[in-house]
């Protein structure tokens, strides 16, 4: 989509309200597909509890819905599901697997046509999605939506829709988001050692050191941590922030600006070498984790909530919740955030967004996608987002003047002291937190920056010739050189040259070539 397009949608989000309210923040599970036929297939769910009411008399309507990391979820006993199958006459069933692996395990289900009724994937763009949807294993949805989902209107703007449009139709519903990520730093560390707030990147270096040496958590013992990542490099991309780049080097199809006009790969961004250089030397110090190319995403989590880490990533709205995690083994946490850190030349930028996050898509066997196309639309109601966000009021919540307060130990009882995983499907693009902290009005005003971008200029846009370029580079081609490069002995800056000259002549070239053509045919 062309830039103008997209400043629709930074000025849709705008006027988004910030909303401070109290956060909350294995293999393939089987379930039965969800076939069942219900005879109220036209009828439009309601926002209020009268829905249910009604449809007492009728069978559930039983449909399968699939995301990753969902592997803890038991919908036989989830207290969010639960509720939802009563208050719309459903049962839902969650087919999911590990961060790690789920892309193969989807794979599999659509190869082996047991494809689930609500998939939630990375969308258009991305996997096989289009040639998927081309094939009809999605259904076309796009006056099912303009029907059937008013609520997610009133939040997800023409534009977002209009690129994902694969030849004029609608394969899924994107998930209308700001990515609210940003770093926090153990505020109390830097009392016990009498540090500053670090601004640069060579202030980092020297708290991170000063944090691995100089036993901050007063246990007597050589066991914190400078800096730790999970190994896609996401997890301190502060640092290439600093360089002036807007996503970390894991991948090559981050498609931005190149200063010209036209679309160029991430990984060219003039910062990345510098940046590639910083983290070598953090390794190599042995301030960063020795050990984060091999550690995933819960593995890193757990190495945070073990009160061991000196900075982690974070959210804003999240902030308050990392750190009550990591109070359960250091009751003496207190977290700040740790923005705006800019490198040697006065850079900072902040990542770059698309302004969506994750696709809901419909299998064409679904035998009644208007009830699947009312449950998404009941989660971006005011009844659905409250449930999904805060629980069930006297259980997991009550409320004081006027405002939910969260009861944190039965929240956590239940999984949702950072809200339901359903929001990871639908939830309007809100921040919230917890607002009897004390520090709540400055994250507040800290994370309007959010609504400001920068944002993808053409986020959907994939050339023609990258799955026969993955192909012939092989899978995480861009990740596993990073992480050689850092790991290494040899000089990362030259290394890194020798590799980007590869992968020009791998393909990469002719991906910035058919990027190009298709972001001038879409202008």
């Amino acid at each position: 989509m062309a830039n103008s397009k997209f400043k629709k949608v930074t000025v849709i989000l705008l006027a988004i309200c910030i909303i401070a309210s109290f956060a909350l923040s294995a293999c393939l599970k089987t379930s039965d597909s969800g076939k069942t036929d219900n005879s109220s297939a036209n009828n439009q769910v309601t926002t209020g509890n009268s829905n249910a009411s009604q449809s007492q008399q009728e069978k559930p309507y039983e449909f399968s819905i699939f995301r990753s990391t969902w592997t803890d979820l038991d919908e036989d006993n989830d207290l969010i599901i639960n509720e939802i199958n009563k208050r719309l006459n459903v049962k839902i069933r969650i087919l999911t697997a590990p961060y790690e692996t789920w892309i193969e395990k989807y794979n599999i289900l659509i190869t082996s046509g047991d494809v689930p009724d609500l998939s939630v994937t990375t969308g258009p763009g991305t996997l096989n999605f289009n040639d998927w949807a081309k094939q009809g294993i999605f259904l076309e949805i796009k006056d099912l939506y303009e029907k059937h989902c008013p609520n997610i209107q009133k939040y997800l703007s023409d534009d977002i829709i209009k690129a994902h449009l694969i030849n004029g139709g609608l394969y899924g519903i994107p998930k209308p988001s700001l990515s609210d990520s940003t770093f926090a730093i153990r505020a109390d560390w830097l009392r016990k050692l009498n540090m500053e707030m670090p601004k640069t990147l060579d202030d980092v270096y020297q708290v991170l050191k000063a944090f691995r040496d100089n036993d901050p958590d007063g246990n007597n013992q050589n066991d914190t941590y400078g800096l730790c990542s999970e190994d896609t490099l996401n997890t301190i991309n502060f640092v290439f922030s600093a360089f002036g780049v807007h996503c970390p080097p894991t991948d090559a199809t981050k498609w931005v600006p190149d200063g010209n006009g036209k679309l160029t790969s991430n990984i060219l961004e003039p910062g990345v070498k510098d940046a590639i250089i910083y983290v070598t030397k953090l390794y190599r110090d042995k301030i960063l984790d020795q050990e984060w190319m091999l550690t995933k995403s819960q593995a890193y989590l757990d190495k945070v909530h073990s009160g061991k880490a000196g900075v982690l990533s974070t959210g804003f709205g999240s902030m308050l919740v990392s750190e009550s995690n990591i109070k359960a083994n250091d009751p003496s946490c207190e977290l700040a955030i740790m923005e705006g850190i800019t490198g040697p030349e006065g850079k900072f930028v902040r990542p770059m967004q698309t302004g969506f996050y994750m696709v809901s898509s419909i299998s064409s066997k679904a035998t009644n996608p208007v009830k699947i196309l009312e449950f998404l639309d009941f989660l971006m109601s005011d009844e659905g987002d409250k449930l999904i966000r805060y629980g069930i009021e006297g259980i997991t919540y009550t409320m004081k003047d006027g405002k939910p307060v969260v009861n944190m130990e039965e929240a956590k009882k239940y999984g949702i002291e950072s809200g339901h995983k359903f929001r990871q499907i639908l939830q309007p693009p809100v921040i919230s937190i917890p607002q009897e902290d004390p520090r709540v009005p400055e994250l507040l005003e800290m994370s309007k920056v959010l609504f400001e971008g920068p944002f993808y200029p053409a986020p959907t846009l994939q050339p023609e010739s990258l799955k026969e370029v993955i192909t012939q580079q092989g899978p995480d081609y861009v990740k596993n050189a990073v992480t050689m490069i850092i790991t290494g002995d040899k000089d990362p800056g030259e290394e890194w040259d020798k590799f980007i000259e590869e992968w020009r002549k791998t393909g990469g070239d002719k991906l910035i070539q058919e990027i190009n053509e298709l972001y001038e045919a879409n202008k």
